[in-house]
């Protein structure tokens, strides 16, 4: 998508000014795992977690929350539009080849992270794991991709790169569809959430 809705240098220089040391990538991840089981308590206390490891005054911090949650609302919004622009917060083109790729893994760890804080195991023993068809190759996929990096051959390599832009797209359309596949999860937890 050209016209990214976050902006990923202004969102990393607030983290940085609130001495956030969660990488932003990861941070949105670990956000868009919890909200396609639509959990929006899970979200915050996520953020605050974040934030919680952060060493600076208390404006910095509030401005980091705000835009944090922003974010959250963006995300949100664009998850559940029916444009299909869901995009993951990554550093652009111009950015060193290693820091894109190194963003990409953290986003892939970060949103896996999501997903079992949000109540998805992933352990093949267990009758409510992910077991079978698309939505668990893309969670081992996203499991591969959250170990990536490159060699020493491979900065300069434009074929890296492509790679690169091939992964990202892979990513942006396989979360679209982990939160279609996770629907009747986010209505079951809304209805137990209403008769609590």
């Amino acid at each position: 998508m050209a016209d990214k809705i976050f902006e990923y240098d202004e969102i990393h220089m607030t983290m940085e000014r609130a001495n956030v040391s969660v990488d932003i990538s990861e941070l949105h991840g670990g956000m868009c795992g919890l909200l396609c089981l639509g959990d929006s308590t899970a979200v915050a206390s996520w953020i605050d977690e974040c934030l919680g490891k952060a060493s600076n005054m208390d404006d910095e911090l509030d401005a980091a929350r705000t835009q944090l949650l922003e974010l959250k609302l963006q995300s949100w919004g664009v998850l559940t539009g029916a444009d299909l622009d869901f995009y993951p917060l990554l550093p652009d083109d111009n950015c060193d080849l290693q820091e894109q790729v190194s963003a990409l893994a953290l986003w892939c760890h970060g949103f896996l992270l999501g997903l079992s804080l949000g109540g998805i195991s992933f352990d093949k023993n267990k009758p409510d794991d992910m077991e079978s068809g698309e939505l668990a190759e893309i969670i081992q996929d996203f499991s591969e991709i959250s170990q990536a990096g490159l060699g020493e051959g491979d900065v300069d390599d434009n074929d890296a790169g492509f790679a690169l832009v091939e992964l990202v797209e892979y990513v942006r359309v396989s979360v679209q569809i982990v939160f279609e596949e996770l629907e009747e999860a986010r209505i079951a937890s809304s209805v137990q959430k209403t008769v609590h």
